[in-house]
């Protein structure tokens, strides 16, 4: 009798891998992701469990044997999920730890992408940390879709710049304790939006001037009181994703 698919030896939630490709008949997997379908799930080879490739593939994968540090698979499923027909990037500054967990946060929470808002003089992006813990995210949450990583030097240079994979943004939206109640509708548009949160005190002056000098930037409020940057991140990305 065949185990239940994603379930191998153990009871318990579904598991995912994230793989880089999915587009053959045989799939290697490696480094974290074999050592967890090995140590943790326990699978053994006839064993399946799902995959996807973070850009909307995904796959069922059935274990035909281990080698040192890697599980091979052969793919038995393959179908493609649709892109998200409105896409979110969550823009703020970088903070330590709490930046770590506002990846996994916005991965679970759909983001297209988190942009670390990164002065001069501040602490380095750490690009490949978030994208491991990206990575780890999607496979927990049961995405399709993966959660790009950037970073810029302000809010000026991230709207300026445009979508990290090429293209204008649909619409700017600022998290602004001042905004009215009314939520810009150019929210529910087709395409990719840029959610900019500035730290507790705020942005500094130059980005504070450069936002004031653009009328198209939508402002959203979010409440009295004053929150943490990777608190009013996710209160302003579940307003846009849940709003519409």
């Amino acid at each position: 009798m065949r185990r239940e698919e994603g379930r191998g030896r153990r009871a318990g939630a579904p598991s995912q891998v994230v793989v880089d490709d999915l587009g053959g008949a045989h799939v290697s997997i490696e480094g974290g992701e074999a050592e967890h379908l090995r140590k943790v799930l326990r699978l053994r080879p006839g064993d399946r469990v799902s995959a996807t490739d973070g850009r909307g593939t995904r796959g069922v994968l059935e274990i035909t044997s281990f080698g040192r540090g890697r599980v091979e698979t052969a793919l038995r499923e393959r179908r493609r999920e649709p892109g998200p027909e409105r896409r979110y990037w969550i823009a703020t500054r970088a903070a330590g730890p709490r930046f770590d967990w506002l990846v996994e946060k916005a991965v679970e929470m759909g983001a297209a992408g988190l942009i670390a808002l990164v002065p001069d003089g501040g602490p380095r992006p750490r690009l490949e940390r978030w994208e491991r813990l990206a990575r780890a995210a999607l496979g927990q949450c049961l995405g399709a879709w993966a959660t790009t990583l950037a970073s810029a030097g302000g809010a000026r240079e991230a709207v300026e710049r445009g979508v990290p994979e090429g293209g204008e943004w649909t619409s700017v939206q600022v998290a602004d304790a001042t905004a009215g109640p009314a939520m810009d509708p150019r929210v529910g548009l087709p395409g990719d939006h840029l959610l900019l949160v500035g730290p507790p005190e705020g942005f500094g002056p130059a980005d504070r001037d450069f936002l004031a000098g653009r009328p198209e930037t939508g402002r959203i409020r979010l409440g009295e009181r004053r929150l943490r940057s990777e608190t009013a991140a996710l209160a302003l990305l579940a307003l846009a994703t849940l709003g519409h």
